[in-house]
């Protein structure tokens, strides 16, 4: 696409790493990046909560969001992982509030679009609505994955699943990098226990495989680590 200017070119350089607008024709793409908002969201801050009125899509463009809702004795249920690209409140269109809660597990920058507003672009511009599709598609890719990875994987395979599901998407091999869960918190999104999963982690660094202190995950074997996800790597046995 040639280069354009335009009273929302800026915006349209830093707002929602063009989860709704990149590769739109110039108009579209000017349209759509001045209906979005942009917000900065510190490590546990909260985007919206369960139970509260709903008016927005989010974008997330950066950082990670967790995704959960509270049951009725109070524990909380984490239910996915926002990642960029992902589209949050959507599901919520037609609904008078929020379904789950989402709050930031690192530094997050989402844009936010008023729900009739979108509606409105999804009507008039195709290739928003494209877009749009193509966003919501990779999120269900991600929710087949977890459904995979919680149905028929062994203890290991869905720990070393889900340590590549939270890597950056700038880190794609060995890399270092902040791990915004803890131990409980991953047993939770995997059901499996605390101890299992803390087992595991051991299990893997002492394989040279990973690197887990608290509060960061250092990744030393990447190939490996996808053998292990796969369930093709030779015998790492610690499942219950």
């Amino acid at each position: 696409m040639d280069a354009y200017y335009c009273p929302c070119a800026v915006k349209c350089a830093m707002c929602a790493g063009n989860v709704l607008y990149g590769d739109l024709p110039v108009e579209a793409a000017c349209i759509v990046a001045d209906l979005l908002h942009k917000q900065v969201y510190k490590k546990g801050e909260v985007l919206f909560r369960e139970g509260e009125p709903c008016s927005h899509l989010f974008a997330l463009s950066s950082g990670q969001v967790k995704l959960s809702y509270y049951m009725p004795d109070g524990r909380e249920q984490i239910i996915g992982l926002g990642v960029p690209g992902y589209l949050l409140g959507f599901d919520t269109l037609s609904d008078e509030a929020h379904t789950y809660t989402a709050s930031a597990l690192s530094k997050a920058h989402v844009c936010k679009i008023r729900h009739k507003d979108l509606m409105h672009e999804l009507k008039v511009h195709q290739d928003v609505a494209i877009r749009v599709l193509e966003a919501l598609n990779n999120e269900l890719k991600q929710t087949r994955e977890l459904l995979r990875v919680m149905g028929g994987k062994t203890a290991t395979e869905k720990t070393a699943s889900f340590i590549l599901s939270v890597v950056p998407h700038s880190e794609p091999g060995d890399c270092k990098f902040d791990m915004p869960f803890s131990r409980h918190e991953i047993a939770d999104l995997l059901g499996l226990s605390e101890e299992t999963v803390s087992r595991v982690m051991a299990e893997l660094k002492r394989a040279g495989i990973i690197h887990a202190p608290r509060g960061s995950m250092e990744i030393r074997d990447a190939s490996r680590l996808r053998k292990v996800a796969a369930g093709t790597c030779g015998p790492i046995s610690i499942d219950d």
